[in-house]
């Protein structure tokens, strides 16, 4: 430490102590009394004590030097010899009365607890002292303690030995796994550890116990050879690296008293003896299971007890649609909200449906080129299509034609005319052909409302289509004479359904026996509240934004099938969702309006 340094700390700590100067010494003084003079015992908070001849009342004053200080002062030793490679630890040592730093009357004693000192290490005490000489103080080594005599007080280092003693790396594996059991080297318990492997000096005694954990036991120590089947195990450092592992094994049990639904379990250890159920696991496939029946398969215990058990019919193998197994076609997917086949999902993929309106130009015009304009006279190739009130054949508002592009199938809408009904003018906006629009085919979603017994109550996932509910709003009006149940059983069931997928529709005996129909409020849950809405409808067969009269791109009121009533005008009003926000609303228009979306339902065999 510089003079200057030195002078800083001496005046902190006369002020320190001036304000202690009231305070007892840190440790009792005691023995013979010499005049002012006595022998004293004193012990910092750290552990460190002094003892020897002082002024009655000093105090001992312990720092440890740190940071730029300590480097200084271990500057002092850096040609002396020592283990530079360890940590070295600075103490500034002092006995202070009233301030004034006091050296001991003839020998004192100090003592320093290292923490982790044992016969192992030898240490060295350098004693720094004010003039700037260094004394080399060999220790003695008592209980953890490094103990040496001093004539003055200055900063003292403390420092390993320099030793020829080899440095050896020892590791223990627990086998087989680390669940099996723990180790405890030196009395220090190593839990959830797969192994120890830390250096320890040549001729250092090491003690290992094994700890088996619940279930398990010790077996022996070593890996080429066994070192010893005690759970606890010494052995001395040597030279040579050390390696061996803690073999542990589970219970080596013998059964007995086998009945049909336990057996009795004995440990060969002694220690484990327990009547259990017996665990049955599958050993043998006896039959294979397919689509069409049943299989069947062994399963054994450890004891020996065996049993068969029935394998689940499985599930249809398709591959393009066609099962591997049985030769059924695949009539639909089951998929999440996403369309993702999903064996767990809340939807279904089965049917066709024209929903995705086409944005690109270019594909318009190459549909347009293969079917030919709608304009020309008669309109070839495109078909009327009948929204009922006598809008069909030369009377038609709507046409349609269904082509075949590059792999995938469109269908084209023509809008002739404004339909007669609608209470607005209609209007048109397509970029290339005024008054047609394109739409692509892909596979109808459909949410399950329901599932039981097998079947479930299936409700289209979007609006398809915009359509009429009776002919006119005049009349005797119920769903069962209505147009539109005509229409869909008799004509939109064959456009979304192939008869494969005809053939799994179950009639819905709240509904005439109808395999498609319209759904009611009740079977949808629409107050119960189990809403379903939330539809941006799509754009398909004359269902788009200029039909819709100002429901805009995001919502579409659709029918339901009940509500049916006269109004005060004598006319009939169809109650219908409003498919805004809370999506839980009902309202209900005129019989005849086109502007109202259908969302078909129907019921299928699972």
């Amino acid at each position: 430490m510089s003079k200057y340094k030195r002078s800083i700390y001496a005046t902190i700590m006369a002020i320190v102590l001036v304000f202690c100067s009231a305070l007892c010494a840190c440790g009792n003084p005691n023995s013979s009394d010499t005049g002012d003079k006595e022998t004293l015992h004193l012990t910092d908070d750290s552990g460190i004590g002094v003892s020897g001849t002082f002024t009655s009342g000093s105090q001992l004053v312990v720092r440890l030097v740190e940071g730029a200080d300590k480097a200084a002062v271990i500057a002092k030793i850096a040609d002396r010899e020592y283990d530079k490679d360890s940590a070295v630890l600075v103490y500034d040592i002092g006995v202070f009365k009233g301030g004034v730093k006091e050296q001991p009357s003839g020998k004192a004693q100090v003592s320093v607890p290292v923490v982790g000192a044992d016969a192992q290490n030898a240490y060295t005490v350098f004693h720094v002292k004010d003039g700037g000489s260094v004394e080399t103080i060999e220790p003695q080594l008592t209980d953890g303690k490094l103990v040496f005599e001093t004539d003055s007080f200055s900063p003292f280092i403390i420092a390993k030995k320099k030793s020829d003693k080899k440095q050896v790396q020892v590791s223990i594996n627990i086998l087989p796994l680390a669940r099996y059991g723990m180790l405890k080297v030196n009395g220090t318990l190593y839990e959830n550890a797969a192994s120890y492997k830390t250096t320890h000096t040549e001729g250092e005694e090491i003690t290992v116990e094994a700890i088996a954990t619940l279930g398990h036991h010790f077996v022996y120590w070593g890996e080429d050879k066994v070192l010893s089947r005690e759970p606890v195990y010494k052995f001395t450092v040597g030279t040579e690296d050390i390696r061996f592992a803690a073999n542990f094994t589970e219970h080596d049990v013998q059964y007995s008293e086998i009945t049909d639904e336990t057996h009795t379990e004995k440990c060969k250890y002694g220690d484990y003896t327990e009547t259990v159920a017996h665990t049955f696991v599958e050993e043998e496939i006896l039959t294979e299971a397919t689509c069409e029946h049943t299989g069947e398969k062994k399963l054994s215990c450890a004891c020996g007890k065996t049993k068969a058990e029935e394998i689940p019919i499985t599930d249809h193998n398709y591959q393009d649609g066609v099962c591997t197994m049985c030769g059924k076609t695949q009539t639909y997917v089951r998929v999440n909200a996403n369309g993702v086949a999903n064996p767990n999902g809340a939807y279904i993929k089965m049917g066709k449906t024209y929903c995705e309106q086409v944005r690109d130009g270019n594909i318009e015009n190459a549909l347009m080129e293969i079917v030919g304009s709608p304009y020309l006279p008669d309109c070839p190739n495109w078909i009327p299509f009948d929204f009922g009130n006598g809008d069909s054949g030369e009377n038609a508002t709507t046409y349609y034609c269904d082509v075949e592009y590059n792999g995938l199938n469109y269908r084209g809408v023509y809008i002739k005319e404004s339909r007669k009904d609608n209470d607005n003018t209609q209007t048109t906006s397509s970029r290339y052909w005024s008054g047609t629009y394109w739409f692509e085919q892909r596979t109808a979603m459909w949410q399950i409302v329901r599932e039981q017994n097998g079947k479930a109550y299936l409700v289209s996932k979007e609006i398809w289509i915009s359509q009429r509910f009776a002919e006119s709003d005049e009349g005797e009006l119920t769903y069962e004479n209505s147009w539109i149940r005509n229409w869909l059983i008799n004509t939109w069931i064959n456009e979304l359904f192939t008869p494969a997928q005809q053939a799994i529709l179950q009639g819905n005996d709240d509904c005439f026996g109808d395999k498609i129909f319209l759904p009611s409020l009740d079977e949808i849950s629409i107050n119960n509240p189990k809403p379903f809405g939330l539809y941006k409808y799509p754009f398909c067969l004359g269902a788009y934004k200029e039909v819709l009269q100002g429901y805009g791109d995001n919502y579409c009121p659709y029918w339901l099938r009940d509500g049916i009533e006269k109004g005060a005008d004598g006319k009939n009003y169809v109650t219908c969702v409003t498919s805004r926000p809370p999506f839980d609303q009902t309202t209900k228009y005129l019989a005849n309006k086109t502007f109202v979306g259908v969302v078909p339902a129907v019921i299928i065999e699972l």
